[in-house]
């Protein structure tokens, strides 16, 4: 009886046991862009006989149910990739099985002979952030990053490089997802002098997350460097011209190699710009007493700006093992420049008479040089794709300029003028980062971390004027300016999916410490502050089917004042315009709301379209403000009042063909400032009145795919009218024409763009104030073609390294 009775129960086991099945489950990802593949083939097998199938869904992941214990073989395959072979031991330890990520390496052999004529999608749209290709885009290939950025819908750049979002210059811009030492003293010149061949996307980040630094009222532009991780050795070489108007011929080039093999992935990249551009400018100012017209100026200026320098970057990742991986990375700029400008002066008294006549030319000579480098951990914590972040960076930015200024009177009254100037500045940042996400399951996930920062700018400046045959220095030229800025902040946030709903909340608290001394040469000022803020975030996605999905965010943002904004030194550069900072400024803080809908149609969805419905309401807002004193305009910065802005941006794509893909972007903006007043002095008051508008922007970027060789692309875009403080901006518009032929295989492109190809690029701005009313425009001198050669080169090996070989030479792995 008791032998019929473990017999029993030891069958039973075996039963229970061999009989308990499993899922499971992975993600695929392309090996050298890093993207997921959707619509991947999936077999599970024991010898020739299939045991299941499947196919990834529209985000990549597979999962295969209902796996019984045994030895199998997994097949992923995906046509023109190398098919992924893994043999899997199931003994029945876990119900459930995540492989984590399978990256598939493209089969160069059999793309080789699969003739594809198509473009590849310029946008696409994640959870948080949107995501633009700019690799291919042609109008911009041998220029630099800004002009990569005129190109990306929401962002608009200036003709003086200056850059916004959604009509807002309260923006942070970022390389790969850290500040690098960029802000908004330095990024235009920086930008400017970075290639458009090392960008791979830009990404617009709108309302970000707690795991984000809260700076930028407007949100967040990521560059993204290229970086591709493939076996073997590959790169390019390319080399330009740049023919501007009215200028001399520039020139560019670059080089770009990657090594990646086994555990180390390394790139090298370094580049080299010298180039040069005019612009014009006019301004009519006129100043009034009640009705009447007192005075009035009248500008014209002329410039001429050469620009040279070398940019170089550098990565060296060493995987440790499977969890474990360190990297150092860096870059560099070094640039240096000559401008060169003539302002004419006509100034006229109340009865239109010659007052004075009187010419400055200016002639400077500078550098601009920064830096940034990083060390960083990453910790694969488990197979659901925990992971621990740890980095810890500097940044440093330099600048110094020599500056002439010879002031020759023609007619009336003034007086002549040779004076010098010098400038030294510097910006060093330190940054330590750590952030833990943990994975609880697919659809549940925690994140929180630590982000300190220290900061600390300095600038001096002093001048002299020639007497006779010696320079005598002017003491209400010189200043001393340091800043100091301490960020002590955490985060938290939770983010679940249920059903076809997720959802995720955040906090992060910052705690900061700033402290700013002005030294002139009657006065020192110190000022020291301390403040502590919290920033919630809350996020709400909802899948309405597989093509359509709607987004809800809430962010609080805070744009902190720096550099010349805080710096109270006056620049007497224009002595009809002088201008300086307000060191008692405080931030301005923004509460951002955002509605999006995205939704892709068609056949082989070949049409999307984003829509997204924006508010902002911004709080002690800094803005630019000018007023009349003694005859000469004053520009400095306050905190006007608070301000309200809404939209509708649609971003749409759309192939139209084969050979005919669109990328439209339209954004309606309305924009309302309350009035304010200031009191300058105790006898001077600046009154700002209240300004609205409603403004539209459109543009357009035309890719022609003319042969699996041979395309072109067209980018038209046009701004309306649109408030500023004090004034109105005027309508901007302008066409840009690209065309790119590859030859040898594809081993060698050629590029040709034409920028501004009518001339009307320009800025063009009317202010007023009851004591002044100004008209003022600046615009590039005709339009500006670039040529460039690349030559591609490299192995591209395919073969990959087993880690643990069975007796056949195959992966195994066990579970």
């Amino acid at each position: 009886m008791k032998r019929i009775f473990f017999t029993s129960i030891f069958i039973s086991l075996f039963v229970l046991v061999f009989s308990q099945k499993v899922s499971i489950q992975a993600h695929v990802f392309d090996r050298a862009t890093k993207k997921t593949m959707p619509f991947v083939g999936v077999m599970l097998s024991v010898g020739d006989s299939l045991v299941k199938g499947g196919m990834s869904d529209g985000k990549g992941v597979f999962i295969l149910e209902g796996v019984e214990i045994g030895v199998y073989t997994l097949t992923t395959s995906f046509v023109g990739y190398e098919s992924d072979v893994k043999t899997l031991n199931i003994s029945g330890k876990n119900k459930a099985i995540n492989l984590g990520p399978i990256y598939l390496q493209e089969d160069a052999e059999l793309l080789d002979d699969i003739e594809i004529i198509a473009q590849e999608s310029q946008m696409k749209f994640e959870v948080d952030k949107k995501v633009f290709s700019v690799d291919q885009n042609i109008s911009s290939a041998g220029g630099s990053v800004s002009e990569v950025l005129e190109n990306v819908p929401s962002v608009e750049v200036d003709p003086e490089g200056n850059i916004s979002l959604r009509s807002s210059t309260n923006v942070e811009v970022w390389i790969n997802g850290k500040p690098s030492g960029l802000t908004e003293d330095n990024r235009a010149q920086i930008l400017e002098q970075m290639p458009a061949g090392s960008i791979q996307s830009v990404e617009i980040i709108t309302n970000p997350s707690a795991k984000y630094s809260p700076e930028g009222t407007a949100g967040i532009i990521n560059l993204v460097l290229k970086k591709d991780r493939k076996a073997g050795y590959f790169g390019n070489a390319t080399a330009g011209i740049i023919l501007p108007s009215e200028s001399n011929v520039g020139e560019t080039a670059g080089l770009n190699f990657n090594f990646n093999k086994g555990k180390v992935d390394a790139y090298l990249n370094i580049g080299f710009r010298n180039w040069s551009h005019i612009h014009e400018g006019v301004t009519d100012r006129y100043y009034f007493s009640g009705a009447d017209t007192v005075s009035a100026v009248f500008q014209d200026k002329y410039y001429t700006h050469i620009r040279q320098g070398v940019n170089g970057r550098f990565g060296f990742n060493y995987h440790m093992n499977d969890k474990h991986s360190i990297g150092i990375a860096g870059f560099g700029l070094l640039g240096i420049g000559i401008n060169e400008e003539l302002v004419s002066y006509d100034i006229r008294d109340s009865l239109n008479a010659i007052e004075s006549k009187y010419s400055r030319d200016i002639y400077e000579t500078g550098y601009r040089n920064s830096g940034n480098a990083t060390l960083d951990h990453s910790w694969s914590i488990d197979k659901k794709g925990s992971q621990l972040l740890t980095s810890l960076s500097y940044s440093f930015f330099e600048i110094g300029r020599d500056a002439n200024y010879l002031q020759t009177i023609q007619e009336g009254l003034g007086t002549a003028l040779d004076q010098v100037q010098n400038l030294d500045a510097s910006n060093n940042s330190w940054q330590f980062k750590s952030d833990l996400t943990k994975n609880f399951s697919e659809n549940s996930k925690f994140e929180t971390g630590v982000d300190l920062k220290k900061r600390l700018r300095y600038s001096y400046s002093d001048g002299a004027n020639k007497i006779g045959e010696t320079y005598v220095d002017v003491p209400t030229l010189f200043n001393s300016f340091s800043y100091g800025e301490q960020i002590y902040a955490y985060y938290a946030s939770y983010g679940s999916k249920i059903n076809e709903l997720r959802l995720m909340g955040g906090l992060r608290g910052e705690y900061t410490l700033i402290s700013t001394e002005t030294k002139s040469s009657s006065d020192i000022d110190f000022l020291e502050k301390e403040d502590y803020q919290l920033y919630p975030s809350a996020f709400l996605a909802y899948n309405i089917t597989k093509k359509d999905e709607i987004q809800l965010n809430y962010t609080r943002r805070i744009d902190r004042p720096r550099g010349r904004r805080l710096n109270s030194f006056h620049d007497y550069s224009d002595s009809t315009n002088i201008s300086y900072g307000n060191p008692y400024l405080k931030p301005e803080f923004t509460s951002a709301y955002e509605l999006n809908y995205l939704k892709t149609y068609g056949k082989n969805d070949q049409h999307m379209l984003s829509s997204s419905l924006y508010y902002r309401f911004t709080d002690n807002e800094i803005e630019r403000i000018r007023f009349e004193d003694n005859g000469v305009l004053n520009t400095t910065y306050m905190n006007v009042t608070q301000s309200e802005s809404s939209g509708l941006e649609l971003i749409s794509k759309n192939s139209i063909a084969k050979f005919l893909n669109l990328t439209t972007t339209l954004d309606f903006f309305y924009y309302y400032l309350q009035p304010s007043s200031f009191d300058i002095s105790s006898t001077q008051t600046v009154l700002v009145e209240g300004n609205e508008s409603f403004s539209w922007k459109a543009r357009i970027i035309s890719n022609f795919l003319l042969s699996k060789t041979f395309s072109a692309q067209i980018t038209g875009r046009y701004s309306s009218p649109k408030a500023v403080v004090q004034g109105t901006s005027l309508a901007r518009y302008r066409l840009d024409l690209g065309i790119r032929k590859s030859f040898f295989d594809k081993t060698v492109n050629a590029s040709l763009s034409v920028r501004d190809v009518f001339n009307t690029r320009k800025r063009i701005t009317e202010t007023a104030d009851i004591d002044f009313s100004q008209y003022e425009e600046f615009s590039f001198v005709g339009p500006q073609a670039t040529f460039t050669i690349t030559y591609n080169f490299g192995n591209g090996e395919k073969k990959k390294e087993k880690k643990q070989n069975d007796m056949n030479g195959e992966d195994v792995e066990d579970f």
